[in-house]
């Protein structure tokens, strides 16, 4: 992540994306996701929306991926607010979380869960 923000892109990219092969959320969820997003971050900062926008989605079904909050508030997230996709992502990712209503996202249902113990 550091290489990317003095415009190292191509050395961020590649350390990212091997970082990313290296622990695959297949062989580690906690921190595999972490470093699947990561790797978003690192191509939002190096404006590779198609490719950050790509990464996050998936991110977006998984446990340990990517959440309302996190993407909603944090500034690494940046690059990206501008992108009618980044306000698509919110509301998908609110939908799922149940955030809807309580976050002022318009026209989306909130999911109930049930729990069977």
């Amino acid at each position: 992540m550091v290489d990317a923000l003095p415009g190292h892109k191509e050395a961020s990219i590649s350390e990212a994306e091997r970082a990313a092969e290296m622990l695959p959320i297949s062989k580690d969820a906690l921190i595999g996701s972490a470093i699947v997003t990561n790797l978003a971050m690192v191509y939002a900062w190096n404006d590779e929306l198609d490719q950050a926008f790509g990464t996050l989605r998936p991110l977006a079904k998984i446990p340990y991926g990517i959440y309302f909050g996190q993407l909603k508030v944090d500034p690494y997230w940046e690059p990206l607010r501008k992108d009618p996709r980044f306000e698509q992502l919110l509301t998908e990712l609110a939908s799922a979380e149940g955030l809807s209503q309580a976050f002022g996202v318009v026209g989306v249902p909130i999911r109930h869960y049930s729990f069977q113990y």
